[in-house]
């Protein structure tokens, strides 16, 4: 079996056992999405923060460099160890001790996002707290302000926390269950058939600064199968077609931005994947990056 075989091979299966799975709490709804939602958060807000950081908790620009060598032509014991953080999701380093002060803060603040609510209205308080919890952690750890880890922290609280909040919220409003349930398989059908496009059709590069693999081809696919996904499950729950495409082609674009966004977290510090939760698919945000897009925009199209 060959190494993309192997890869494809391994992503289809752990999709065919996860997928199934996870609708089934989406089916549920109430306190067992709630429970996984905020699971989920947890996992995606471990590998962010597990991501390679330098002392003052930034985000190293570039991709970590492997190659510099010494004079005998073995690599430095420092360049070795950058190298493997990379390669394993870049748990490098934590920031020192405001970087795991303003860490565990981030992570006692997680779950109140997934408390049961049916508006983000709720979460208008803790932008407030959080920043002040956050800032007030790096503070009292090293004596001085953190300005950068305090914002890397505050990112990912509100970026995969405020994501994956919607999950949840979007199931208990009226309808949820037929809206979320296709919002989820459209977003599947244009990872999918944008990957079997750009593979097959592939020739113009998307994005090669932040992910050299997409191409425009892929792309277009992927925004096609969404629509068509989308509009199919629309007439399926008894909505109209002209719903299902609206909401197919908000899909197409945010799960996109989704991939893209997160790429570019990655490449700015060096790792392939964000971890290894899945296999076949690398980490937990690998998963869930188009989602953690797509979860908002669907709540505010069907809203507005």
């Amino acid at each position: 079996m060959t190494s993309r075989s192997g890869v494809l091979f391994w992503r289809t299966a752990s999709s065919l056992l996860a997928g199934p799975l996870f609708l089934l709490f989406v089916y549920l709804g109430g306190w067992p999405l709630n429970v996984l939602a905020g699971g989920l958060a947890i996992l995606g807000l471990r590998e962010f923060l597990g991501f390679n950081l330098d002392g003052s908790g930034v985000a190293r620009a570039g991709p970590v460099d492997t190659s510099a060598d010494r004079s005998d032509g073995s690599a430095s014991e420092e360049t070795a160890r950058a190298g493997s953080a990379r390669r394993f999701g870049g748990r490098a380093a934590t920031g020192g001790p405001a970087g795991s002060a303003v860490n565990i803060v981030a992570y006692v603040l997680l779950p109140f996002f997934f408390l049961p609510q049916e508006s983000p209205a709720a979460l208008a308080p803790l932008v407030v707290s959080s920043m002040l919890a956050l800032s007030a952690a790096g503070l009292y750890a090293s004596g001085a302000f953190r300005a950068r880890r305090v914002a890397v922290a505050f990112f990912a609280l509100w970026y995969i926390g405020g994501g994956f909040f919607y999950l949840p919220v979007l199931r208990a409003a009226d309808g949820g269950w037929e809206r979320l349930l296709l919002a989820i398989l459209a977003t599947w059908a244009v990872d999918v058939t944008a990957f079997f496009v750009g593979t097959a059709l592939g020739r113009h590069r998307l994005a090669p600064a932040l992910s050299p693999g997409k191409t425009v081809e892929g792309a277009l696919g992927g925004l096609a199968g969404g629509l068509i996904v989308a509009a199919v499950g629309a007439r399926m729950v008894g909505m109209s077609i002209l719903s299902g495409l609206g909401m197919g082609l908000v899909v197409g674009v945010a799960a996109q931005l989704g991939d893209l966004a997160e790429s570019a977290i990655k490449r700015t510090v060096g790792a392939k994947d964000s971890g290894s939760f899945l296999p076949g698919h690398g980490g937990l945000l690998d998963r869930f990056d188009s989602m953690l897009f797509v979860l908002p925009v669907v709540y505010w199209y069907w809203r507005l």
